[in-house]
């Protein structure tokens, strides 16, 4: 067992880095490893591979090929639109992933607190509630139990080799890089900022400056804290890629989501609202960001690099798998999984 296929998001997409870095962690393990889109994965003979990670929507065609006995397919958030395959081969996939945690069927987390009080419903209140339905009609967990199929709680990660400190000595009170369309906290964040003379950095398709995801680790050492606003459409329920990144580079966070996110991020985040965050939320944010009381980069880096690398990561799946993905790298022993003195138990929804 050495030749594995990962199927997802390929290099040049400001995607790509959660996919390489399963790619490039087990190659460290000693995994022989192929990358494809799913539209060249579709077109090819799949046979001779011991490990298929898929991400994304799993074609029939490729389902039918699978030889359970022989094979394992890890599904990796995401089904698609159309389901009616799935059940067919339920047999052949071993487990499937979800970067959203899940404790109970989807709900949408906005209230009333995010309408725009100059109309009955906001741009971003009704795309909310528009994917709410898709993920309610589509793959939600009661889909998978119903078919057998595991569903893991898998969340995003970061490479150490990547995001680490610099030791650069910070210029920047805080900055962002990603959409900022459906983002109120982060327009009004630059506004107050430009008021009190806080040098910041915002880099993103709509203010005409994005950044090349090699580019992060630069960009957020020189800055003292990450402002990480999450995406009202992640329905309250899933942790951005930034929340690791800014981790694993060794900054402290502020941020909403502090629900789920503070079980991950320990001491090294500050949290302005426990779900989605609101307009309202911004003098709370002020005031974090003014007390520049910061943690030791070098501490943070070790606490993300010990559980939200992709080494960790694969522990977990390979804790559900029941297989060891570190090809002897980790002990596996009783469902659970050991790596650099942690224990790892998978979640399954």
């Amino acid at each position: 067992m050495s030749l594995a296929l990962y199927v997802g998001v390929q290099s040049g997409s400001h995607l790509y880095l959660p996919h390489m870095g399963y790619v490039r962690c087990l190659r460290r393990f000693g995994w022989t490893v192929d990358e494809l889109s799913a539209a060249h994965a579709t077109e090819m003979h799949l046979g001779n591979y011991d490990l298929i990670i898929w991400n994304g929507m799993c074609p029939e065609t490729v389902l039918r090929s699978i030889r359970p006995q022989s094979q394992t397919l890890v599904l990796m958030n995401g089904a698609g639109d159309n389901l009616s395959h799935y059940g067919k081969y339920a047999d052949r996939i071993a487990v499937a992933t979800s970067s959203l945690a899940y404790f109970d069927e989807m709900r949408t987390p906005l209230g009333w607190r995010h309408l725009n009080p100059r109309r009955a419903l906001s741009r971003q209140y009704f795309h909310t509630l528009r994917h709410a339905r898709y993920f309610h009609r589509f793959a939600s967990p009661r889909f998978w139990r119903a078919l057998g199929i595991p569903l893991l709680y898998l969340p995003f990660a970061a490479d150490p080799e990547i995001f680490h400190p610099t030791g650069v000595t910070p210029d920047l009170v805080w900055s962002f890089v990603g959409h900022i369309r459906a983002r109120v906290l982060v327009h009004q964040l630059m506004k107050e900022s430009d008021r009190r003379g806080w040098a910041y950095e915002v880099h993103s398709p709509q203010t005409g400056n994005p950044l090349e995801p090699l580019a992060l680790n630069d960009l957020y050492n020189r800055s003292m804290i990450g402002f990480n606003e999450q995406h009202q459409m992640h329905f309250g329920r899933e942790l951005n890629e930034r929340t690791f990144d800014l981790g694993m580079a060794g900054r402290l966070q502020i941020s909403d989501m502090g629900w789920l996110a503070a079980q991950e991020t320990g001491r090294f985040a500050r949290f302005y609202n426990g779900n989605v965050g609101a307009a309202r939320d911004l003098g709370y944010i002020l005031r974090l960001l003014s007390n520049r009381d910061l943690p030791d980069p070098a501490a943070v880096h070790a606490h993300f690099s010990r559980h939200h690398s992709f080494v960790a990561r694969l522990a977990v799946l390979s804790a559900a798998l029941g297989q060891d993905l570190s090809l002897g790298k980790m002990d596996l022993s009783h469902g659970q999984v050991a790596y650099d003195g942690v224990i790892h138990t998978p979640a399954v929804i």
